[in-house]
């Protein structure tokens, strides 16, 4: 899974985030990827993940596709855990906006 994240551009569809083992290794693999873009060494070490910067980066570590998430929630998300997220209001779009964004996925 480490490999995998390290090496390509996740998409999440309908991902709480909320497993923390999963978020363990996502912290660590954006901890490393920031190091490697900025030429310095990373101890492995949890204090690690709190000298991120406060920019995000212009290719983000993963997307997520969630209904009704504000814009604080995906700015926090950009700036903290470099997923980008795409969001809806399904009161107003419904649910059919997850197919809708699949469907675009398949055609890129």
């Amino acid at each position: 899974m480490k490999t995998v994240m390290a090496r390509s551009t996740l998409l999440y569809m309908g991902f709480s985030h909320t497993d923390r083992y999963f978020n363990e290794i996502r912290s660590e693999i954006m901890t490393l990827k920031i190091a490697a873009e900025s030429g310095t060494q990373v101890a492995d070490t949890p204090e690690t993940t709190s000298s991120l910067p406060d920019q995000p980066k212009a290719m983000p570590l993963s997307h997520a596709v969630v209904a009704d998430r504000p814009p604080p929630v995906k700015d926090f998300f950009a700036h903290h855990e470099g997923v980008h997220l795409f969001s809806w209001e399904p009161e107003r779009h419904g649910y059919g906006v997850m197919d809708r964004y699949l469907e675009c996925v398949f055609r890129c």
